[in-house]
């Protein structure tokens, strides 16, 4: 069975969830000379109210995403920075691209009297898309803007597996979408092989739960069977099945649980022997059958008995839902 997403839509969030989460991470990999000068106890402000502003009402966008962060440093300052992710390069020229970069930097010095440090990724598949420059010249007036950028298919399998940051196994994911395209299990192939480096390398929970998140939305494997044998798959590693859990437990749930699920939903409506009533036990069939999977997968980390159907019933959900909560919080001790 295949379930349909759409890939582009949800790479943007990927990246801005990722960064959000691990922005101290993300300075240290894009930018080795400025990391160091920063202030980590006054940490890191998202500014997404101030954001609308500057960016340009245009038609023309395709798949991007924005942050606006403001950084402080050592002695005292703070800065602006400006994160533009691109998914979708031919949606928006290279000369396109620059100006909108160029407005948002003049509009944040109008608006808020800030420099912006303007920074864009490319997570592209066309290797000659790098616009880095804004233009403009008219009988002797000059523009000239620069920005910083970084091309996702620049840098080498090699090259990246040299770095121990997160960030460079998220660009190698980014990297081997591309070459996977829709290919199910070439996608399987390549997760197994980076869970099993995220693993090796020993990263923080955090680490962990938003690269595996990541990599997850990063090459969705559409078929179930398929992620099926991924799940399989990394629980048998060594470590595999706390990461799998923490960084996709409702995932996880659903898979194992669904089934069951439906089956009773199923029941109780015909037994009901009305439209209305199938319909409404499918629904909570299914909303059981999701915490039941969630229940039995916990308890399986903690090494608790594994509760049967039988010994959850007669429970409301608001009572399976209240397990979850208790059995994650276990988890994360």
């Amino acid at each position: 069975m295949e379930e349909k997403r759409k890939p582009a839509q949800n790479q943007d969030e990927a990246w801005k969830r990722i960064i959000r989460k691990l922005f101290l991470e993300f300075c240290q990999f894009f930018f080795p000379e400025l990391a160091p000068h920063l202030d980590l106890s006054r940490g890191f402000h998202f500014l997404d109210n101030e954001l609308p502003n500057l960016v340009a009402d245009t038609k023309k966008g395709g798949r991007h995403a924005d942050l606006l962060v403001e950084v402080f440093f050592q002695n005292g300052d703070s800065q602006w920075i400006v994160v533009h992710i691109e998914i979708q390069s031919h949606k928006l020229s290279q000369e396109d691209f620059a100006e909108r970069t160029f407005q948002m930097m003049y509009r944040g010095l109008d608006k808020y009297k800030q420099k912006l440090l303007c920074f864009a990724i490319f997570a592209d598949s066309h290797p000659d898309y790098r616009p880095d420059v804004y233009r403009y010249e008219f009988f002797g007036t000059k523009i000239f803007f620069s920005f910083n950028s970084y091309k996702v298919l620049d840098h080498s399998e090699t090259e990246l597996l040299r770095h121990d940051n997160p960030f460079a196994l998220a660009v190698l994911a980014a990297q081997y979408a591309m070459q996977a395209k829709s290919e199910d299990h070439r996608k399987k192939s390549f997760k197994l092989k980076l869970s099993r480096l995220m693993i090796e390398r020993q990263y923080t929970k955090e680490e962990q739960v938003e690269l595996f998140q990541f990599l997850d939305i990063i090459m969705y494997i559409h078929k179930r069977e398929i992620r099926h044998e991924f799940y399989a798959a990394i629980r048998q590693m060594k470590g595999g099945l706390k990461m799998l859990l923490m960084g996709n437990i409702e995932e996880i749930g659903f898979e194992r649980g669904m089934e069951r699920g439906i089956k009773e939903g199923l029941q109780q409506g015909k037994a009901e022997g009305l439209q209305e009533g199938l319909q409404e036990g499918l629904q909570k069939g299914r909303a059981e059958g999701l915490l039941l999977g969630q229940i039995r997968t916990l308890q399986e980390l903690l090494n608790d008995p594994i509760a049967s159907p039988e010994s959850l019933e007669g429970k409301s959900l608001e009572e399976m839902q209240d397990l979850v909560k208790e059995l994650k919080s276990r988890l994360s001790k």
